[in-house]
């Protein structure tokens, strides 16, 4: 190949990373491989209007209206209020493919949970008893045992831009969801209120999310609880410019309501309230929607019809509820989809382990009885 005359062109170097083509700047070392594809650019890093008219645009979320696939987000709360449990339970649904809090279906994929914060063993307590709530055994690890990795303070400092082992985690295990618990035990800055150290931190953070198409998730503080005068995340303002979704929780009692403050695109899904139940004897805890109905992803008015079908006799499955659903023409499709996605996110174990009175009882009716209905 001849050589490049022309000082005001580069060459950029076509690469596959995990199956998709990238460009790298022009290596002479990496150029004397052979079968090396290469081709110039002119306009490195810009496109014309023709170009943004008629390439696709892929809008990818981890869960519809609530988090993206890429980019920042944060989750802040006040302390005690639930926060590292609603992580948990994210981390679990995504690395098993269930609902989170029962409610939200993400995208099924490997998550990193990053814990900094919380004392050993602290973690991986919760993870048992979320898991365990959720009906998740030994003999269901065996499918996802590997899409949920655990470190306890990995060594890494975002300001100083000391991100070796964060970014080596990455390269080995591909994950679509980054937790890290918390944002002010990796920020590595003297000054959280600095919009030029926030800056300095998490800039760089992007470009890894978008090279390996990930989300990276923070775990961070709220000065007060949200719905109350002057709450607001804590620090810089730029945390929020940056991130692409900001999640806010408050906690009363054993309720905790997520809240989307802002979003990048699109418009947030409205607040849930979940409860938590923690069996500390049988070492289990659930996360599921307040209320007698669920807010499954057909929304509550099936959830409430399917909640009043009469259960007492005999098992229930698909056959059965469109036996019993035969009159309402439009609304039995809905029924048996929430039907199938509460047995496939475990919504009846949950609730059989959790509940009592009638409402447990009949849980534990669905649950003896459906073991093959949603074949």
């Amino acid at each position: 190949m001849d050589r490049i005359q022309e000082p005001d062109i580069r060459w950029i170097l076509k690469e596959t990373h995990y199956g998709e083509e990238i460009m790298r700047p022009y290596d002479p070392q990496i150029f004397a491989r052979p079968n090396t594809l290469v081709q110039k650019a002119k306009n490195e890093g810009f496109h014309n209007f023709r170009e943004l008219m008629t390439t696709g645009v892929a809008v990818n979320e981890l869960i519809p209206n609530l988090l993206p696939s890429e980019g920042i987000a944060f989750l802040a709360g006040t302390q005690k209020h639930g926060k590292s449990y609603l992580a948990i339970d994210l981390a679990i649904a995504v690395a098993s493919g269930g609902l989170w809090l029962g409610k939200f279906k993400p995208a099924p994929g490997v998550v990193l949970y990053l814990d900094q914060e919380a004392r050993k063993g602290c973690v991986q307590r919760r993870i048992q008893w979320l898991a365990k709530g959720r009906g998740i055994d030994e003999a269901k690890l065996d499918a996802i045992q590997d899409r949920l990795q655990y470190a306890h303070r990995l060594s890494f400092n975002l300001y100083d831009g000391d991100t070796g082992q964060l970014r080596n985690a990455i390269e080995r295990w591909k994950p679509r969801l980054v937790i890290i618990d918390s944002f002010i035990r990796v920020f590595g800055g003297n000054d959280e209120r600095s919009n030029n150290q926030i800056n300095q931190a998490l800039w760089p953070l992007l470009e890894m999310s978008e090279k390996y198409g990930c989300l990276f998730l923070f775990l961070d503080h709220m000065t007060k609880p949200y719905g109350k005068q002057g709450a607001r995340q804590r620090g810089g303002g730029d945390k929020g410019a940056i991130a692409e979704t900001t999640l806010s929780i408050n906690k009363r009692g054993n309720k905790i309501t997520l809240k989307a403050e802002e979003m990048r695109d699109g418009k947030p899904e409205r607040p849930v309230t979940v409860a938590l139940k923690i069996d500390e004897k049988r070492g289990l805890a659930t996360l599921l929607p307040t209320g007698k109905a669920s807010d499954a992803p057909n929304g509550p008015e099936y959830a409430r019809t399917l909640d009043a079908l009469e259960v007492n006799e005999g098992p229930i499955n698909r056959e059965v509820i469109k036996a019993k659903t035969k009159a309402m023409r439009g609304m039995q499709r809905g029924i048996l989809r929430v039907f199938e996605d509460r047995l496939e996110s475990g919504y009846y174990s949950q609730a059989a382990n959790s509940g009592t009175g009638k409402a447990g009882r009949k849980a534990r009716f669905y649950e003896r009885n459906t073991n093959s209905s949603a074949a």
